[in-house]
């Protein structure tokens, strides 16, 4: 009977998965938002208006533009797959990290930045209502187990990211030119790219035992302030 149970022991430690016993689990890494903490949204939203306003109205009608994107996309994931709160949250921080990689830049076309905040949204909500694996283990091994799935997830990602940007410019009816096909054929490449960097900012957002809307705010505090920079060392103004 103890050989049976030891046998019988070390057969279920062989199927248990393999958990990093030093990286706790996302669910109960998620704290409170303190003050802290709500300063620091309150402060990365203020400072988000304030750019997009400095930039002019224009830039202004495209956020509120990147937020119905938001709004739409992360309601059909959230509706698809049950998972409200990631599907919302990923939509909402790759549509402003979009915003703020081409609101300031020179777009040959303004359809083309607009369909740049369909490609943030769709994917967001698509990698934040597909999450699959365990959170307890390492960020290697977030998301699919095997390293030929991830490949597969960013492959995926990055078709969707496609189909979206050619579905804003059909829309609003913008001739397929050579220079907004190599924006269309960029976007699988940064579609492909948002699924790993979606990995490392949970990787992240375990580790720090931060809030992720606050590493959120810090993250786009840093793409403000370098947006900042850039006119400044470059000698140019936007």
């Amino acid at each position: 009977m103890g050989s049976q149970a030891s046998s019988h022991e070390s057969l279920s430690s062989t199927f248990e998965p393999e958990v990093d016993e030093y990286v706790p689990a996302l669910e109960t890494n998620q704290k409170q938002l303190g003050f802290l903490g709500i300063a620091w949204i309150t402060i990365g939203f203020a400072a988000l208006l304030a750019y997009a306003k400095s930039l002019g109205v224009e830039s202004l009608s495209l956020l509120l533009v990147y937020c119905g994107f938001i709004v739409v996309a992360a309601f059909a994931g959230a509706v698809i797959s049950g998972r409200w709160t990631e599907s919302f949250y990923w939509s909402a921080l790759f549509s402003i990290l979009a915003f703020l990689a081409i609101a300031g830049a020179r777009m040959i076309d303004p359809s083309v930045a607009i369909a740049w905040g369909g490609v943030g949204a769709s994917c967001g909500a698509w990698i934040g209502s597909s999450q699959m694996g365990s959170t307890q283990t390492g960020w290697l091994r977030l998301g699919s187990s095997t390293m030929a799935a991830k490949i597969a997830g960013s492959i995926v990602t990055g078709l969707l990211a496609v189909a979206s940007m050619l579905a804003v410019l059909l829309f609003l009816k913008e001739p397929l030119t050579s220079l907004i096909w190599f924006d269309v054929a960029f976007s699988f490449l940064i579609g492909a790219l948002l699924r790993p960097l979606h990995n490392v900012l949970r990787w992240a957002e375990i580790r720090s035992g931060q809030h992720r809307v606050i590493l959120a705010s810090w993250l786009a505090a840093c793409i403000l302030v370098g947006n900042a920079l850039v006119p400044l060392l470059a000698g140019t103004t936007r």
